[in-house]
């Protein structure tokens, strides 16, 4: 049964997105008839934040994705789904907003969370959010989008809202779908790169290939196969992904 932890965290996640979701929507309505609009529009930021995750999600579920490719004579780039893309950014873009403003609400006491008593912990807790995610916004902002991947006859770059990991391909040891510690965390889709190092790193590849099985196994050829990596200046590598086989 390897498979149950997987499906088992997506569901979990799909349902925690879709519960903070209608319990915010339901304290939006309630908030308006109170007239505590600034309050309001923080609890609606959470509603947005939630429902942008869940339709993600949905989109992941199902495969309805698409790479966006580009290529030159030094590589290939790839990019998430547009879909995908356009709703993870305005998750993070509404997050960090609505953190913000509860930050600053709640400190001049304009805003308060429903059902929360002493607001200045989690007041607290929203400004070092903000803090935290100033540098992800600037980073998303310079990539026009969540980020990339770059596989050139060389190695691989990715880059995404939180770093930028360039390795050569005889850097790497394994490409997986699964972790080396399994947890409940682990995510269907994902491609675990390992490097000599020791070190693993996350590619959420199903955001371009449906599952992310096609974008894994063309990593995992042009990693095994060093004399085709010419492919990934002249476009064949983007008809590979597209038309496997």
């Amino acid at each position: 049964m390897p498979e149950m932890k997987p499906r088992t965290s997506v569901a979990a996640v799909a349902l925690l997105f879709g519960g903070l979701g209608v319990f915010s929507i339901v304290w939006v309505l309630k908030l308006f008839e109170q007239g505590r609009y600034p309050s309001m529009l923080v609890v609606a930021g959470f509603a947005v934040f939630a429902f942008a995750g869940l339709a993600m999600r949905v989109i992941l579920a199902t495969g309805s994705v698409r790479p966006r490719i580009e290529y030159d004579s030094t590589g290939t780039v790839l990019r998430p789904d547009l879909k995908v893309d356009r709703l993870s950014m305005t998750g993070a873009v509404v997050a960090f907003a609505t953190l913000l403003l509860y930050a600053v609400g709640a400190a001049v006491g304009a805003v308060a969370l429903p059902g929360v008593a002493d607001q200045k912990w989690f007041a607290l807790a929203g400004a070092i959010g903000v803090v935290i995610g100033v540098p992800s916004l600037a980073r998303i902002a310079r990539h026009r989008g969540m980020g990339y991947l770059r596989l050139t006859p060389d190695g691989v770059e990715h880059v995404d809202p939180y770093s930028r990991v360039e390795r050569r391909w005889d850097e790497l040891t394994e490409l997986s779908d699964q972790p080396r510690q399994e947890n409940f965390l682990q995510m269907a889709g994902s491609t675990y790169v390992k490097t000599a190092d020791g070190r693993t790193r996350t590619l959420t590849s199903d955001w371009y290939t449906p599952g992310g099985l096609a974008l894994r196994e063309l990593m995992q050829f042009y990693w095994k196969h060093p004399d085709h990596r010419v492919e990934l200046t002249d476009g064949r590598a983007a008809r590979r992904l597209v038309a496997p086989g």
